[in-house]
Parts: C-alpha cells; structure tokens; sequence
C-alpha cells in the first residue's frame, strides 16, 4: 500500500476517526484501514473507500495475514457484483468453522452477524450453494441454504443434512426424487416426513390399515377419520376393510365409595370408532 505519513498505530480513536474525516485521499484511509490498533477505525476507514481496486487488495491483505473476517467481509461486501469478490465471500463463508462465527477479534458480535447476513445476501445462487454444501458452520449454513432457489442446490443439501431441513425448506423442494427421500428417511423428523409426503401424495397400502408405503404415516382417526388415508363408502374403507360405525358402551360407575352413601350406576354411551379386520378398535373423539 505503500508509505504514509501518518502513524495511525499511535492514534487513539477519537483522533484516527477526525483524521478520516478530513481526508478524500483513499490511499491515507487504506492505510488506517491496515495499521490502526482499533477495528472500529479500520471499518470506518473502509467505509470511505469507494475504489474497487484498493477494497480488493485490503480484503486479500487482511486474508493472507490473518485478521478478522468481520475486516474481510466488510471489504467485500462493498462491491459483491466483482467477480473476484464474489470468489472471496464464497471462500471465506465456506471455510468459516462453528468456532469461527463469534470471532475473538470482534468487539461486536451483533455487527459481526449482521456483516455475515450482508454477505451471504450478495452471494449468486451458485456461491450460496457452494456456502450451504461446504461451510462447517452451522448458522452460516443455515443463512446461505434459506435463500436458495436451485432445485439441484436444494437437492443436494437434503441428501447431505437431511435432520437441518426444515418445514420452509420443504415448501420450496418441487423434485419428487428428493420429497420421496426425505419422506423415506426414518431417522428424520416424522412430521417433517408427512410433509414432504403430502407434497408428492400419500401411498396407502390398503394392507397395513391404510398406513402409506412411502413416509408411514397412517390415519389420525382419535381425531378425525377423513384425514387420514381411509376411502370410506357406506362406512367401510374400500382399502383396507376397516369399518366406521357407532357401538354402545357401558360400565358400572361408583359413587362415594368410602361413605355411608356408596352407591354404584350403570352408564350407558355411544361411541364411534373404526374396527379393524384383525378386531383392533380405534376410538374417534
């Protein structure tokens, strides 16, 4: 960057920031950019820099010798349509570790956070796969994945962290392949599994009392027989046998059993339930 008259490592804050201020001279700002002790100097001194060229060669600077990623990406995000930029943000989100996120450098890590969102907003649809597939780091990941649009993006990353994919994300996915494998998934969320049925269709057996052959869900008849994977006509699935119909109940009921008035009734009450060819009852409410 060359040498400059100003020793902005023996500046305090107050005095580096009134000196950005009086100055339009990027070369001056780049070089408290890279030499003052204080990361909110170097940000505001960035913060000035319009030149493309000069944000470029802060940003590897600060790549090669180590400093924050807060100080990297702040570059970067200044001009994300550069290709080269581009490449830098993807690199640097991709790499970035769980222990990474809060960086030790970061005297805010509110602002930190609110500089990785920026960044990862900017990304292509590409770039952002590239982030959501290889980053380690799970709110990076989490950040990148929430504003793909490729179905081949989104495909891949379900395959690869199938337990991270959450109802939203389902909403997206439109390829059957990639549904019909989340619904298969046993060790993943089952409510997420019906879901992602749902989108495809539920496969009924007509076996297993209506239960789909795809995600295993079966009908939620304690609540409501429709919504299940019933095909009832004139109260008999036309699946799997099963039948809907009222029976009576009735039992003995106690009263004050540890009085002189102990006395003992016989209630009576309909019930409606769904009985099964191999006898088992389902009680709906």
């Amino acid at each position: 960057m060359g040498f400059f008259k100003v020793n902005w490592s023996k500046l305090d804050v107050s005095k580096s920031l009134k000196k950005l201020e009086n100055t339009t001279d990027s070369t001056v700002r780049a070089n408290a950019a890279i030499n003052s002790k204080y990361i909110q100097v170097r940000l505001r001194a960035i913060d000035y820099i319009t030149e493309p060229e000069i944000l470029l060669q802060l940003a590897e600077h600060y790549i090669k010798s180590g400093n924050p990623v807060e100080l990297q990406l702040f570059c970067l995000i200044k001009i994300p349509e550069n290709a080269r930029a581009q490449t830098l943000l993807t690199d640097i989100l991709s790499s970035m570790k769980n222990e990474g996120y809060t960086d030790p450098y970061a005297d805010d890590i509110k602002r930190l956070d609110e500089i990785i969102k920026k960044a990862i907003s900017f990304l292509t649809q590409d770039n952002l796969g590239q982030v959501a597939l290889r980053t380690s780091n799970n709110t990076t990941r989490s950040k990148a994945i929430d504003l793909v649009k490729n179905q081949s993006i989104l495909a891949n990353y379900a395959r690869k962290y199938h337990n991270e994919v959450s109802f939203e994300m389902i909403k997206k996915i439109n390829d059957k392949d990639t549904l019909e494998y989340l619904a298969k998934k046993e060790d993943f969320d089952f409510q997420k599994r019906q879901k992602a049925c749902e989108k495809i269709g539920h496969v009924p057996d007509g076996k297993n009392k209506c239960r789909c052959s795809i995600c295993g869900f079966s009908e939620n008849v304690n609540w409501n027989p429709g919504l299940g994977l019933h095909d009832f006509k004139n109260n008999a699935c036309t699946r799997c046998g099963a039948v809907y119909t009222t029976v009576n109940r009735s039992a003995e009921v106690r009263y004050d059993e540890d009085t002189v008035r102990a006395r003992t009734e016989e209630k009576t009450w309909n019930e409606t339930i769904i009985r099964y060819s191999d006898g088992e009852e389902k009680r709906v409410l």
